[in-house]
């Protein structure tokens, strides 16, 4: 299908967006991709970013190719929240993308049915609420930070700022489904997102809830530091990086053959355990291997033997990746001073258009728009009435399933008994002697609430035959296995269309549909290692580090909102469509930011520890006691100051250099010094209270492992207390936002196998006892893993 055929599923729909910056940006941007039209309203001066380079000046004259990526095909018109003519925009608004400083009831009592996401730090209400954040005093408060490096250096953040283009992705999902819902009788909706609480969910997910469980279940309290490291996962090669993930035992085995060491297979190394406890050694034979191999020469074995291996990618060599290039990923801005990313899916095989322009500051007037005509209000969710048939597995599919549940999709997930949804499995081993042990997996059980759970084989032709009757039932299929898996049961895209004309089937591949790598696996891990967000994790001196999951859930809140998408498509047309929503390009398009850096300016961003770009002084400072670490990141001139006034170093005020971000960073070293004297005979509790009553942002690193006794996650309810019939009671997360209407999100918890087999398969496609008994006996259907 051409690009001409692209049907634009958002047209007509209007989204303003209020805020600066990336998250205001990159939400404002997922709409323009879809067909929406974007208003952007900047300050007199422009959006900062107009103007931003991470790795140096913006040339005279030319604008921020981060803005370029952010901003293209968006219309601009400058004025203040409070000018009449901007008021009156607002309100003529579908959806209003906001980052804080809205009156948010005034709009709201103007105009019911608006929906408003306001992106945030900390979200609008909470202990933290209103206090002054970056990215990384955002990841210090979720644990991320904690969770993160060896023993023998301090905990590292994650690169590329990955809580502010999180915070925009959810935002964005959230705002669509909500406008979805107006549009299909759901009144309107104030969307509060958090950059703390998206970072939660896409770096610090399970160790919460897997501590949780070890807690109750085997009185084992978490001690020490919480900071590891993956092995394997990121060694030098003869030319560059490569990157591996071992999910399960057969990846870890297949591993060990690639490095021709078969002998560790016997000596326990399959185990995570066994290579965690033996970790420096261990390390140390896989660079021994792979330091004597080109990272191409690595990929050329690891292909076949199925182990998920990919380059580590900076900012350059990502464009020649060669996968991306058969696909035809990147392409110059539209005024060709960079290259972009393109948007991260397609339907029917059609990318969104792309390569737009960017629009001058004030280039467009704020023109009136009668608001639409909208049914009654007659839905409690957004997603009321709409069906989902799940059919996928570990964490990216299931994460964008579970988004459309939250909002009120009646979501039934499908898996086997002779092939569990593998998450099952994840951190479970340690309860293999209890009764119902694959019931307690804290992965699976913090990423499929509020669904139902059937099994059925599909290699099996009945389990096929009910599976389309399921399809007959569903407005939308997911799956996210490798491609050839759905065609081999007889189930692709031609067939799910011939079975239901009307359903749209969404594919989450790893890699893509077509391309070199199809057919290849691959994990969060590797998405990280090959969009470049690990490149830019770890200490410059040191090997990359994966940011430890984003590429998961991120990639499922991609997901979901081109299926939102699709769903618009399909309300006008009544016919569904072919979405692919490859798990890397969701990757790649929230590291955007090296890519249009180094094609901009040839100028390539690194990892730099716990420094950024963006925030100087920044980093971790140890007060008094154990692993009692300070984190501080000042954003701006006048928190600097407010530094300065709580130091109270007088070298510091007369130093004018010091006054710019620019000086800043130039004397890092001398500031850190500075801070780690000051920190080093205080309390921790001590040095918060002077640096936050200043207005400094300033934090105490977070345990991940109790991130939910966290007093601003307990006051937003952002963890839930969710009753299971075999685990108890579980604090799990929520959506990474709160929205009016709803005051919990966790309505079920995650089903047990075969949980709505008789609900479903007996009540709703009408199967007799008897024939259910039959497909028991026959392992169609059951409750249990097969061998348990």
């Amino acid at each position: 299908m051409s690009q001409e055929r692209w049907q634009s599923p958002l047209g007509g729909m209007r989204i303003v967006e209020i805020g600066t910056g990336i998250s205001s940006g990159y939400a404002g941007k997922l709409f323009v991709d879809a067909g929406a039209e974007v208003i952007k309203v900047e300050p007199p001066d422009g959006d900062p970013l107009r103007s931003w380079s991470s790795t140096g000046p913006v040339p005279t004259g030319a604008t921020g190719a981060l803005f370029t990526f952010l901003a293209a095909g968006k219309a601009s018109v400058v004025g203040v929240v409070d000018d009449p003519a901007i008021r009156s925009l607002l309100l003529g608004a579908d959806v209003l993308i906001d980052d804080g400083r809205l009156d948010v009831d005034g709009l709201r009592g103007d105009e019911p049915r608006l929906v408003i996401a306001s992106i945030t730090p900390f979200g609008r209400t909470g202990p933290l609420a209103g206090r002054p954040g970056t990215d990384f005093i955002v990841q210090a408060e979720c644990g991320s930070i904690a969770a993160r490096g060896t023993l023998d250096r301090p905990p590292v953040q994650a690169g590329a700022r990955i809580a502010e283009w999180a915070g925009g992705l959810y935002a964005a999902a959230a705002a669509l489904a909500a406008a979805l819902g107006v549009r299909n009788g759901a009144d309107g909706a104030f969307i509060d997102a958090s950059w703390v609480e998206a970072m939660t969910i896409s770096t610090n997910l399970f160790a919460d809830p897997l501590w949780s469980l070890m807690t109750a279940l085997m009185g084992i309290e978490p001690s020490g530091p919480a900071r590891t490291v993956e092995t394997p996962s990121i060694y030098p090669t003869a030319d560059g990086w490569i990157g591996f993930n071992t999910n399960g035992p057969q990846h870890a085995e297949a591993f060990l053959r690639l490095i021709e060491r078969p002998d560790l297979i016997d000596a326990g190394y399959v185990m995570a355990s066994a290579r965690t406890a033996n970790r420096e050694e261990f390390d140390g034979w896989v660079r021994e291997w792979t330091t004597q191999h080109t990272t191409a020469g690595i990929l050329a074995l690891a292909g076949p033997m199925k182990v998920p291996t990919v380059r580590v990618n900076d900012g350059a060599t990502v464009l020649a990746e060669e996968q991306l290039v058969a696909r035809g990923f990147y392409e110059r801005s539209a005024d060709g001073t960079c290259s972009v990313p393109r948007p991260h899916y397609r339907i029917d095989e059609t990318r969104p258009p792309s390569a737009r322009p960017v629009p001058a500051l004030g280039a467009d007037a704020p023109i009136d728009r009668k608001v639409p005509e909208r049914p009654p209000v007659s839905k409690r969710r957004p997603l009321e009435g709409r069906k989902v048939l799940d059919v996928t597995c570990w964490w990216a599919g299931p994460s964008n399933t579970q988004i459309l549940a939250a909002m009120g999709a009646d979501v039934i997930h499908v898996e086997s008994i002779a092939h569990a949804d593998p998450m099952r499995y994840a951190a479970a081993v340690m309860f293999l002697d209890r009764d119902r042990w694959w019931e307690l997996s804290s992965f699976y059980l913090g990423i499929n609430t509020n669904k139902r759970g059937i099994t059925l084989d599909l290699n099996s032709p009945d389990g096929v035959a009910l599976l389309e009757r399921l399809v007959e039932w569903a407005d939308v299929v997911v799956e996210n296995y490798t491609p050839r898996v759905m065609p081999k049961f007889g189930l692709g895209w031609d067939r799910i269309h011939a079975v239901n004309p009307r359903a749209v089937m969404v594919r989450q591949p790893a890699f893509g549909l077509d391309g070199p790598w199809a057919d290849r696996v691959g994990f969060a891990q590797n998405m990280e290692q090959m969009a470049g967000m690990a490149y830019l994790t770890g200490h410059p001196d040191g090997e990359p580090l994966v940011p430890r999951g984003p590429g998961d859930p991120l990639g499922g809140a991609h997901a979901a909102f081109a299926t939102l998408t699709a769903l618009a498509l399909q309300d006008r047309t009544g016919v569904g469509s072919l979405v692919e929503v490859p798990l890397i390009e969701g990757s790649l398009n929230i590291t955007a930011e090296p890519v249009v850096e180094h094609s901009a300016y040839g100028r390539m961003l690194e990892r730099d520890g716990n420094r950024s770009a963006h925030c100087a002084p920044q980093g971790l400072y140890a007060c008094v006691g154990e692993e009692q670490w300070l984190a501080v990141s000042v954003a701006d001139d006048e928190q600097w100051q407010a530094l300065v006034g709580v130091l109270a170093d007088p070298s510091l005020a007369a130093d004018r250099a010091l006054d710019s971000l620019a000086g800043r960073r130039a004397a890092h070293d001398r500031l850190d010094e500075l801070l780690r004297v000051w920190a080093s005979d205080r309390s921790l509790d001590d040095a918060l209270e002077q640096l936050v009553a200043a207005g400094v942002p300033a934090a105490r690193l977070a345990d991940p492992r109790v991130v939910h006794a966290h007093p601003h996650f307990i006051a937003r309810g952002f963890f839930e207390e969710t009753p299971h019939p075999v685990v108890g009671s579980l604090p799990l997360p929520g959506m990474p936002f709160r929205m009016t209407g709803r005051g919990r999100w966790i309505d079920a918890p995650a089903p047990t196998m075969g949980q709505h087999n008789a609900e479903v398969l007996g009540g709703m496609l009408g199967l007799s006892d008897d024939e259910m008994a039959r497909l028991t006996e026959a392992g169609v259907i059951g409750d249990r893993p097969v061998g348990s």
